[in-house]
C-alpha cells in the first residue's frame, strides 16, 4: 500500500479514516453523523462506530434539552438554568473527547450510548 493509499484509506467519502471520524461529531450531531454512516462504506468500523455514537448522542442531546426545558417550567427558571447548563456542558465535553479520540484513531466509548453504537456498528 502507498503512502498516499495509507493516509486516504476511506473509500466513500475520500476523506481519511481519523477525518471522517473526527466530523462524526464536529458537523452539528447527529445530521453530520447520518451524513458519514450513509456515505462511508459498511466495511470501515471506525468511521461507523463514530457515526452511530454521533448520532445517538446528537439526538441524546435534543431530547435532553427539550425534557430539561420542559422541567423547567416546573422546577423554576433557576435549577432548571443549573440543570441545563450541567447537561449541555456534559454532553459538549462527552463530544469533545469523543471527537479528540476520533481523529487519534481510538474508539472511546460514551458511557450508557457506547455501547449501543458498537453493536449497530457491529465493532
Amino acid at each position: 500500500m502507498t503512502e498516499a493509499n495509507k493516509n486516504n484509506d476511506s473509500k466513500g467519502t475520500g476523506l481519511s479514516t481519523n477525518t471522517a471520524s473526527l466530523l462524526c461529531y464536529l458537523l452539528l450531531p447527529p445530521f453530520g453523523s447520518i451524513a458519514m454512516v450513509m456515505l462511508e462504506e459498511k466495511s470501515n468500523v471506525d468511521v461507523q462506530f463514530h457515526g452511530w455514537q454521533g448520532i445517538i448522542l446528537g439526538f441524546v442531546f435534543w431530547a435532553g434539552l427539550i425534557f430539561i426545558k420542559i422541567l423547567e417550567l416546573i422546577i423554576g427558571d433557576t435549577l432548571g438554568g443549573i440543570l441545563w447548563m450541567l447537561f449541555v456542558l456534559a454532553v459538549f465535553a462527552a463530544g469533545f473527547i469523543s471527537a479528540f479520540k476520533a481523529y487519534r484513531g481510538d474508539r472511546w466509548k460514551i458511557p450508557l450510548i457506547g455501547d449501543f453504537a458498537a453493536k449497530k456498528a457491529g465493532v
